[in-house]
């Protein structure tokens, strides 16, 4: 046993989350000495503690990508405003409907506030912000208005940054979100498309993603503060960047449909938070080469043992 004691001392060396894993289970092995067990029940006990705080990226994530991929289906026809559609299938899409259930599996100290976290969130978004607005009649004058890709992925660059810092990882990932919104940016900017009249999202919209966005970053910085160790606290960073990036979205001018670039502005900024959550390896015992290059300030902030 005097060989776990020194092996555990090694381990404790360690500054990745995985070390300090490590060296719980083989600290509490060596402290039940008498236990035959005590090394089988300290790597369940561990293993169930770093599955939770998967388990609520997860559900963070699969929100996040099922919104984004509604607004893929259904984007914006032009300058003037955002899709209706896109409005319509999320709030009623019952794969959406069907996320926002209580946890399916136990949840420790450290990932029930988190998960808190999310279903204030999810709430938010669902009720007080995409049902909440029905899209509305209207008409626009047809005023050519031209948005540039950089200002559409402003929003998403920022995260990026607050995330990653100014590393190799941050200019990265904001390349190739550019090239991914191209498209969606040439048909955003074809004069052929601009809507005139019809019936689309809206622009109170904005608001309401503005002010729930204020709302769950109080209920994310009472439940998991900024400084939260582990994979927790990342998790808490890159869902703080987000809101703090929603934030920024333009609330004013949309009158009386939201306008085209913001959902497209929106949708970014939920890509990039998507990228951001799986920046943050939550599995224990992982391989070293998984972990990005560069882990950034909010990532590494926490990291410290």
């Amino acid at each position: 046993m005097a060989d776990l004691k020194h092996f555990s001392t090694q381990i404790g060396a360690l500054s990745d989350a995985d070390g300090r894993i490590l060296k719980g289970i083989l600290d509490e092995t060596v402290q039940k000495q008498a236990d035959p067990h005590a090394f089988l029940f300290s790597v369940a006990n561990a293993g169930l503690a770093a599955l939770d705080i998967a388990y609520v990226k997860q559900r963070f994530r699969s929100f996040l990508s099922r919104i984004i991929d509604l607004s893929k289906q259904a984007q914006p026809p032009g300058w003037h405003a955002s899709n209706g559609f896109f409005r319509d299938w999320v709030a009623t899409d019952s794969i959406l409907a069907s996320m926002g259930g209580p946890p399916t599996i136990p949840l420790g100290p450290q990932a029930q506030p988190l998960f808190d976290v999310y279903l204030f969130w999810y709430n938010c978004v669902l009720v007080r912000v995409f049902r909440n607005a029905n899209n509305v009649e209207g008409s626009r004058p047809g005023d050519a208005v031209i948005h540039a890709i950089e200002e559409i992925v402003k929003f998403a660059v920022d995260l990026f940054k607050a995330i990653f810092g100014d590393s190799g990882q941050a200019q990265q990932a904001s390349q190739r979100l550019q090239r991914d919104f191209d498209a969606a940016v040439n048909r955003l900017n074809d004069a052929s498309n601009q809507p005139v009249t019809g019936r689309h999202m809206n622009g109170w919209i904005s608001v309401f993603s503005h002010d729930t966005a204020i709302f769950t970053l109080d209920v994310l910085n009472q439940k998991v503060p900024p400084g939260t160790p582990g994979d927790i606290g990342k998790l808490g960073n890159v869902i703080r960047a987000m809101l703090t990036a929603l934030t920024g979205l333009q609330t004013q001018g949309h009158n009386p449909w939201l306008k085209g670039f913001w959902q497209l502005q929106y949708q970014a900024t939920l890509e990039a938070a998507v990228i951001g959550l799986d920046a943050v390896p939550t599995l224990a015992l992982r391989k070293q080469s998984d972990l990005p290059e560069d882990m950034g300030p909010l990532l590494q902030q926490v990291n410290a043992p």
